[in-house]
């Protein structure tokens, strides 16, 4: 969800300054929790300093948390009626700066983490998780208060979803790419005037060393899923308006090749455990589309509106092709710690 992306949490934007630590303390310790456990024995976890003290040191603790919370609605085969609502919540860490000018040869230095949970029996508890790591960069544009960085990144991104209750037998999108490197490039700039502020662009292709994606055919001991390598591509769009608020688009897409396929006759061996193959041999595209707007409410509160568009077609050699089209949207609050 956006590098705006916020926990939507129904509370007033006039929490207290000890609720504001101990939310902070809490998402630290969860980040660090070594770090944590030092601080509790220190004291420092709940040491007042000066009024004047400056509490988040950019520098030495880099990280910034948002949660969201709302309800989503996932449409079965694209339809606007007859598809499955339930609440969601969103957590999105960044650790970092994505692009500073600077040369950077510490893997991990920057990344950032997007993940969504269902609420709902019915769809899995996650819903999707995208991660983004920086192993190496060095810039190539610093001009005009615009920044420009070329450089390796390792992602882990998954998407998961189950037929739609009370819907059709349909499996609207499940794709993953647990290892997945490649090139990228990393633009930013900021505007003293007019309606945007500033701005990020993002473009990435990798290879994927190992994914997997849903197959509708291929089903052995509990496993309905076929694995392989291949490619994805990756933009992401992201603009500020000031005050008013940001707009974010991500657009994606993957292709898994399953090499290693199966004959029928395999699948009537005594012990399947010990069946070498892949899936079903094919090759699995997904393309999706996220536009997330982002309205403020208050300092650390906004609105969050957004839509995802999915486009699976899978090419199979044994079997006919199957396609789906249909998309989800989500609606909720935003909170930015």
């Amino acid at each position: 969800m956006a590098f705006g992306r916020c926990f939507l949490l129904q509370v007033t934007p006039c929490l207290s300054p000890c609720y504001r630590r101990f939310l902070r303390e809490a998402a630290a310790f969860v980040i660090n929790p070594m770090k944590g456990i030092a601080r509790l024995a220190r004291g420092d976890a709940w040491r007042v300093k000066s009024t004047h003290y400056k509490y988040h040191d950019a520098h030495r603790f880099p990280v910034k948390f948002s949660m969201s919370a709302g309800w989503r609605y996932l449409a079965d085969k694209g339809k606007l009626t007859g598809g499955e609502s339930n609440p969601f919540i969103d957590l999105f860490l960044v650790y970092g700066d994505a692009v500073d000018g600077e040369r950077h040869t510490t893997p991990f230095d920057f990344f950032d983490v997007d993940v969504t949970f269902g609420l709902s029996s019915n769809q899995p508890f996650i819903n999707d998780l995208h991660i983004v790591g920086r192993l190496w960069s060095t810039p190539i544009l610093d001009k005009n208060g615009k920044l420009g960085e070329f450089g390796i990144y390792q992602h882990f991104n998954y998407y998961d979803s189950k037929p739609v209750i009370d819907g059709s037998d349909q499996t609207p999108y499940r794709i993953s790419e647990p290892a997945a490197l490649g090139p990228g490039f990393i633009f930013a700039g900021e505007h003293q005037k007019g309606l945007v502020s500033s701005w990020e662009q993002r473009l990435f292709l990798d290879a994927i060393l190992l994914g997997d994606t849903k197959s509708d055919y291929f089903n052995v001991l509990e496993r309905d899923y076929n694995m392989g390598s291949g490619f994805s591509l990756k933009s992401k769009t992201h603009l500020e308006f000031g005050n008013w608020g940001r707009f974010d688009l991500h657009v994606k897409y993957f292709r898994i090749f399953t090499w290693v396929g199966y004959k029928k006759s395999e699948l009537k061996i005594d012990d399947l455990h010990y069946l070498n193959v892949q899936g079903d041999e094919s090759d699995a595209g997904l393309f999706v589309v996220t536009p997330i707007f982002e309205v403020d409410l208050w300092k650390r509160c906004s609105l969050t509106l957004s839509g995802t568009y999915y486009h699976r077609n899978t090419h199979y050699k044994e079997h006919s092709d199957k396609e789906s089209k249909t998309f989800e949207t989500k609606a909720g609050l935003t909170y930015y710690f």
